[in-house]
């Protein structure tokens, strides 16, 4: 697919604001007074790389530009891979400007004879290189390590186009080089080219197979664009039992990352049993890690310090708020409410007494010569069964005493109450990670179909004060609205509806005359 013409909401937005800007501006008198801090510094640790990258985030204008200029091109000449992710984190739209006209003018001057980095763009001369008096030339590296950081700037502000041409250009002047090829397949991932992306990291992995995280990286592209079986098989490359079954092999490895990929990619191919048992698996892992933890006390009290054994209980106590619970956590609940909505649907029904409806249909002779096709099929498919449950007992008998699992595709799973399930990980994601502002709008959705406003309610106030109270809140502002209208509106139609109340009778009218006194005692 063209990822020029690809929607734009598919592309990746560019930097707005200054989101990235840890404290306010700061004046000039105040910014003297931190770069001399940090001067003092860099004389105590030379070489330190913290205390020349700190004072980025504070300065600004021609102070931020020679500061700058003196971090890159030491950085550059060596040609470090990840420098384009220690310049991103102080990104603002008038910084990331002078990132660009800084680094155009250094490919400028490096592609002119003789190629050196030559002054900073728009600033005078004398805020060049203060390292080289007599600029000598530089090496080719530093031209190729120049277009890709354009490129990876290029893509960080949204210009994907742009973006292409720089890589394009750094793959040309050195083609065997394999992060230009993640960089480009990082590109075209942010531009929505999925397909095109898994191509590049492919190509990325083919370049250097004994690199583990390339092939991670491909196995990752491979699911995305969900080509399960190639993924599994990537996957097993760097495994040791490569001649078993992948999913117990990747299970007893416990690799989240991938159970979490492969059943987002089940799930976008419909396969909604093999996704739950993926998600599932990883609640396993997290389950398994809280019943280990007593295996380990009277080792931790023995052979560590109590402060290793304390940050050890401390990390036990925050357990289920892992990121990969949280991630499996909330794609359960939203994939059993799914799974609900879907059973009440017409065609549920239907699709069921489809097969019972033509076999009325049919004659009594091809009634029969059904009745024994069945039959056959069910001996054949009872005799692989079997076989095949005995090769796979033979050999995890020889190479492992691997638990077996007795449903491998989450056939039963599916078969469960999904109201039910998702209210028992809601509760566990609601005491763990309330935190998080998708937790409480996941527990107002279920609460809904459980018809419990009063939840409903106040999964909604806790929503309200993690987004402090702004009713315009992307997350809060749906939820809201659909509270105001389904259970405010529809409680006060259904009072008016209502046949007005019987009136209170009316008191009995005061008699005439007064009744008699009562008669004195003799």
């Amino acid at each position: 697919d063209d990822i020029h013409h690809r929607p734009h909401w598919k592309r990746r937005k560019a930097v707005s604001g200054r989101r990235f800007e840890c404290v306010g501006r700061l004046t000039d008198e105040q910014q003297e007074r931190v770069c001399g801090f940090y001067d003092a510094l860099r004389q105590q640790y030379p070489k330190s790389d913290v205390v020349r990258r700190l004072p980025l985030y504070f300065t600004e204008g021609d102070r931020f530009a020679k500061r700058l200029d003196e971090y890159l091109r030491p950085r550059i000449r060596k040609g470090i891979p990840s420098l384009f992710n220690l310049l991103k984190c102080f990104y603002t739209p008038e910084k990331g400007a002078f990132v660009e006209q800084l680094l155009t003018g250094y490919l400028r001057s490096l592609e002119a004879t003789p190629s050196t980095f030559g002054p900073p763009a728009g600033l005078p001369t004398d805020a060049g290189d203060a390292n080289n008096a007599t600029p000598k030339e530089e090496l080719p590296l530093s031209y190729l390590f120049t277009l890709t950081i354009l490129a990876q700037h290029a893509d960080y502000m949204g210009r994907t186009s742009e973006a292409l041409e720089w890589i394009d250009k750094a793959i040309q002047h050195t083609p065997t080089l394999v992060d230009l090829y993640s960089i480009k397949a990082r590109i075209c991932k942010h531009a929505g080219a999925f397909e095109r992306a898994s191509e590049l990291a492919e190509e990325a992995r083919q370049l250097d197979l004994a690199d583990r995280f390339l092939n991670t990286k491909s196995v990752k592209y491979l699911l995305r664009i969900n080509k399960t079986q190639q993924a599994l098989s990537t996957a097993l490359l760097f495994s040791k039992e490569q001649d078993s079954d992948a999913t117990p092999n990747l299970f007893d490895m416990q690799c989240m990352w991938f159970e979490y990929e492969i059943g987002r990619a089940y799930r976008r191919v419909h396969d909604y049993a093999r996704a739950l048992k993926n998600f599932h698996r990883i609640v396993n892992h997290l389950n398994d890690f809280r019943e280990d933890q007593f295996d380990f006390h009277g080792y931790c009290q023995r052979k560590m310090s109590n402060r290793t054994y304390l940050s050890f209980l401390r990390m036990e106590d925050r357990l289920y708020s892992h990121k990969f619970f949280r991630r499996a956590a909330k794609q359960l609940i939203d994939l059993y409410l799914f799974l609900h909505s879907e059973k009440g649907k017409p065609g549920a029904s239907e699709s069921s007494e489809a097969p019972k409806a033509e076999e009325e249909a049919l004659t009594p002779a091809e009634r029969k010569r059904l009745k024994n096709k069945l039959k056959k099929e069910a001996k054949k498919a009872e005799a692989s069964s079997s076989a095949a449950e005995e090769k796979t007992a033979t050999t995890t008998q020889v190479k492992s005493k691997r638990r077996v699992d007795d449903d491998p595709h989450g056939a039963k799973l599916i078969e469960k109450d999904p109201i039910e399930e998702a209210t028992k990980i809601a509760a566990t994601l609601q005491e763990h990670c309330s935190l998080d502002p998708t937790t409480h709008a996941l527990a107002y959705r279920l609460h809904k179909t459980r018809r419990m406003p009063l939840l409903q309610l106040r999964a909604l106030r806790r929503l309200w004060e993690l987004c402090q109270r702004d009713p315009f809140n992307h997350k809060l502002a749906p939820l809201l609205a659909d509270f105001t209208h389904n259970v405010c509106v529809n409680a006060d139609q259904t009072n008016t509806d209502a046949p007005p109340p019987s009136p209170a009778p009316s008191p009995p009218p005061p008699p005439l005359f007064p009744p008699p006194p009562p008669p004195r005692p003799h």
